[in-house]
């Protein structure tokens, strides 16, 4: 047998030690995987809102109920109007399977038993009546959703309105996106684009994020009442500059993000290199999408 050159020995140690930083990432990247499935189990919420986002993000509604039914025990809002989206979601297929059943039963009961009780409605009229405005904004919900309250969209967008037409509130802006959904959704109100994407405007002005983000991706798709713009659409969702951690609200929203800035048109043209820069930044991000490079190059 011939012995190797040094070139044949050069090539095979770099191939072992390519192999080995593979391997250690791998590693680094599953361990933190594992943090993140531990914490969200533990109870910690954000973790817990994350990776339902992040589920429902993919379109894995199994996944994405499961960790979010664990953050609406908690009573995170966020949760609740999340699994109210996938009960929406599966209620509008026209064949559902007998899983998608199943799901939705499992959804609603969750929904059910994450509703305030009665009493709360009396508590949050009689501090609404003594001006706060918190209570203000939590009638509204209550209404809307039909949770410690009958559902009567009338009375909700009454105290959003309110909510929206007062000063110094804690959550400026809410008021404003809670309407918006309603004029596009025709919740007790003829469907209105127009008005709506005056509300989110306001409410994004005032920098409420998940306004801002919603406003974008209807920029994306475009409606009757409105044109598609893919500058004002990028400019709403690209929220990823460096030193900045992904928000995972903003994330639900990446794949029109992508779709814009690959077709280009509308304003804009097309800008690969910014999608790859974006996907290089949440890869070798520090949270939670640093260790999902895969499903986020598939985007």
């Amino acid at each position: 047998m011939k012995p190797r050159s040094k070139i044949t020995l050069a090539i095979s140690a770099v191939i072992i030690i390519s192999a080995a930083s593979v391997l250690t990432y791998k590693i680094k990247a599953d361990n933190k995987q594992r943090y993140i499935f531990q914490q969200a189990e533990s109870g910690v919420l954000k973790y817990q809102l994350a990776l339902g986002n992040r589920y429902l993000n993919d379109h894995d509604m199994q996944h994405s109920a499961y960790w979010l039914s664990k953050a609406a025990k908690q009573g995170s809002h966020e949760a609740m109007d999340q699994l109210g989206i996938i009960a929406y979601y599966l209620k509008s297929k026209t064949y559902p399977s007998t899983e998608d059943k199943q799901l939705f039963t499992e959804v609603e009961q969750t929904l059910n038993a994450s509703r305030r009780p009665q009493t709360m409605l009396d508590v949050y009229q009689q501090r609404a009546e003594e001006g706060d405005m918190e209570a203000v904004l939590s009638l509204g919900l209550m209404y809307k959703r039909g949770n410690g309250a009958p559902e009567d969209y009338a009375l909700a967008r009454k105290y959003f309105e309110r909510y929206a037409a007062a000063d110094n509130t804690a959550n400026p802006g809410n008021g404003e996106y809670y309407l918006a959904s309603m004029y596009l959704a025709g919740s007790g109100v003829a469907v209105d684009g127009k008005k709506a994407l005056a509300l989110l405007q306001k409410s994004c002005d005032l920098k409420f994020k998940l306004s801002c983000y919603e406003l974008g991706d209807l920029y994306y798709q475009g409606g009757e009442s409105w044109a598609k713009d893919y500058k004002k659409g990028t400019e709403l969702l690209d929220v990823y500059s460096e030193g900045n951690s992904p928000d995972s609200r903003a994330m639900t929203y990446i794949q029109s993000l992508f779709t814009m800035y690959r077709e280009g048109g509308y304003g804009i043209k097309p800008n690969p290199q910014r999608i790859q820069a974006i996907k290089t930044q949440l890869c070798r991000s520090d949270d939670l999408y640093g260790d999902d490079c895969e499903g986020i190059a598939q985007q």
